[in-house]
């Protein structure tokens, strides 16, 4: 249960009394930092000064006591963990953000792919169903991973246009010698673990052949069933779908889309788990804290956690390519 905290007996008392007549509270921190070994790294890699250390900033604070305080009512309580929720327009931007002013677009990719890596016990055959834009380049990528550390798998491709990512991974892929193969009836049908890498956040409406067959025959298969970022099928602003995969285990990469964590998303997932590969928003949404410690805020922008959150991210995010 959160903790409430006396703001008047505290050193943020000031603070406090203005944060709860601000339209958009929020903490402010103080605190001198060295930043010569980040101006290296900005200089040595191309990478633009601010935005590295807004990053660190980020990071520093989840360790921050204050980070967890947030006003509910006219009350001041401290939480004991808490993830974050975004729109898809707000993941689009962010993503773009970072690739352009911090890591690179291939970099991201291959930390989605290790985030999903770490979250399974691989074993058996393993059909990495992909489709063609980022989402399926998680998977090539997956491939990549698996055939390095000596786990066989296969890649089950339903269309051939790709991202300039994607393409890349795909092409290492082949190179190992992975085997790839087009999606046929009967594809996942002795799999004992199926990795949708599908469709991504940007869905919208029905499926559509050959995506509905084969989403179809994820769903009827006996295998473990592993979504990539988001369920192919469902919508990742609202979490509607009249069909969509449904998985054991979601891992969804950088933050919580908000559809993940609607009353219908329940429907097509046992378990949810957030990749943390080092996106930095491009604004702050929503925030989940535990069911149990869950009261409205005053900004109405936090929200309980479904039980099948894993709030504790799996943390790729400063992993370099193919340190897998």
């Amino acid at each position: 249960m959160p903790k409430e905290i006396d703001p008047k007996g505290s050193p943020r008392a000031t603070a406090y009394e203005l944060w709860m007549k601000a339209p958009n509270p929020m903490v402010t921190f103080f605190k001198t930092l060295d930043v010569n070994n980040l101006l290296t790294v900005s200089r040595k890699r191309n990478m633009k000064f601010n935005m590295l250390l807004c990053y660190c900033i980020t990071k520093a604070a989840v360790g921050i006591e204050q980070f967890y305080t947030l006003p509910v009512g006219e009350k001041l309580l401290q939480y004991d963990k808490i993830a974050v929720s975004i729109i898809v327009e707000n993941k689009r931007e962010s993503d773009r953000l970072t690739i352009e002013r911090y890591v690179s677009g291939r970099v991201l990719m291959y930390r989605a792919a290790l985030g999903v890596y770490r979250a399974i016990n691989w074993r058996g055959d393993i059909a990495i169903a992909v489709g063609g834009g980022n989402n399926g380049g998680d998977g090539y990528a997956l491939a990549c991973i698996l055939k390095r550390n000596n786990q066989a798998c296969r890649i089950v491709k339903l269309i051939d246009k790709l991202t300039e990512d994607s393409a890349f991974y795909a092409a290492e892929a082949e190179a190992q010698c992975v085997p790839f193969e087009e999606y046929q009836p009967g594809a996942f049908e002795n799999a004992d673990i199926v990795v949708d890498c599908l469709l991504g956040t940007g869905f919208q409406g029905n499926l559509r052949e050959p995506w509905l067959s084969a989403v179809n025959e994820i769903n009827a298969c006996k295998a473990q069933i592993v979504s990539v970022d988001i369920n192919s099928g469902m919508n990742g602003d609202t979490g509607e779908a009249e069909i969509a995969v449904c998985s054991d285990l979601t891992i969804t990469i950088g933050y919580v889309k908000r559809g993940l964590v609607t009353e219908n998303a329940a429907n097509f997932m046992k378990k949810l788990v957030v990749a943390d590969i080092g996106i930095v928003l491009a604004k702050e949404e929503y925030k989940l804290c535990p069911a149990a410690e869950y009261h409205e805020s005053q900004d109405g922008l936090l929200i309980p956690a479904p039980a099948y959150l894993q709030l504790e991210p799996i943390d790729v995010s400063s992993a370099e390519l193919f340190s897998d």
